[in-house]
């Protein structure tokens, strides 16, 4: 008799637990819908606002269906701050977290652009790059991404004078 009360009470204490937990999830998602309609002419702010609510659920919750959706924002949220490296941390994080994540081709592309463009890793950018196209081939941005490529290998000078040698008419 003694254990059936014990479960029984072990029972409610984890429903009751789990509806905490329900009502914090819905809580954090209504904050975010909020702040996410929100205009601001501290756009830094509220920039900074989100990410902090973004990543406080991927974070809470990794195993929920929108947790690689805000971590992808809240990597590009560190983008639109200038946080290069802290964006591309984010990035790589989802790659490792979310491998099949339905934003992984757009995490993949954006990545070798800050690895490439912003952060001057070029092998780091190729890697990325070449995922991009092995994973993706049929993608829009697959050609892009092979121009990309072939032009890590350039430097400014030689861009130029590939580009000027292109526009020159015959």
């Amino acid at each position: 008799m003694r254990n059936i009360l014990i479960f029984g009470l072990l029972g409610l204490f984890a429903i009751g637990c789990n509806q905490k937990e329900k009502k914090e999830k819905e809580s954090r998602l209504e904050a975010i819908r909020i702040l996410e309609k929100k205009d601001s002419s501290s756009r830094t702010g509220l920039i900074k606002d989100r990410i902090v609510l973004w990543k406080s659920y991927y974070e809470s919750y990794p195993d929920d269906s929108l947790s690689s959706m805000f971590l992808f924002k809240t990597a590009k949220g560190e983008m639109e701050l200038g946080n290069f490296d802290r964006a591309s941390n984010y990035l790589e994080t989802y790659l490792l977290k979310y491998p099949g994540g339905k934003e992984k081709a757009d995490v993949l592309f954006i990545l070798g652009f800050l690895y490439d463009g912003r952060l001057n890793k070029k092998e780091e950018a190729r890697r990325i790059y070449k995922s991009f196209i092995s994973e993706f081939p049929q993608d829009p941005l697959v050609r892009d991404v092979r121009i990309a490529l072939e032009l890590l290998d350039y430097n400014d000078e030689e861009l130029i004078q590939k580009l000027e040698n292109q526009n020159k008419p015959e």
